[in-house]
């Protein structure tokens, strides 16, 4: 599965009282790769764009960034239910990037999940 997104923010405005015109990113996109390898095994890759903004007289100025992240998943039954475990890795090559201020510094993030659902 492929699924793709994008918007693009065009803000008209004379910047009288505050920096609006630049006060949220003016094009972001995201692509999303999903492969169900068989029954049990699934992957996906997510790739996020965003544009440099700032979002008021206030707040720092966000540098433009780019994200990927991985996702794989086992299937399995457990019991009476059916069960999935994931690994996820959020930005999977460590871009260092902020989102709203400059001192909160993105790194990689990895996780488990683990989910359980019972058969009727």
């Amino acid at each position: 599965m492929l699924l793709a997104s994008a918007a693009f923010l065009d803000i008209d405005s004379a910047d009288v009282l505050d920096h609006y015109a630049t006060s949220a990113p003016h094009a972001t996109a995201h692509l999303l790769v999903s492969h169900s390898f068989d029954a049990d095994w699934e992957g996906s890759v997510n790739i996020h764009h965003q544009s440099a903004f700032r979002a008021d007289g206030n707040s720092q100025p966000q540098r433009a960034f780019s994200r990927v992240d991985l996702r794989i998943a086992r299937n399995f039954l457990l019991g009476p239910g059916d069960a999935e475990i994931a690994a996820t890795v959020e930005n999977l090559f460590d871009s260092h990037y902020t989102e709203l201020r400059q001192d909160d510094i993105a790194e990689r993030r990895v996780w488990l999940t683990l989910r359980y659902k019972m058969r009727p």
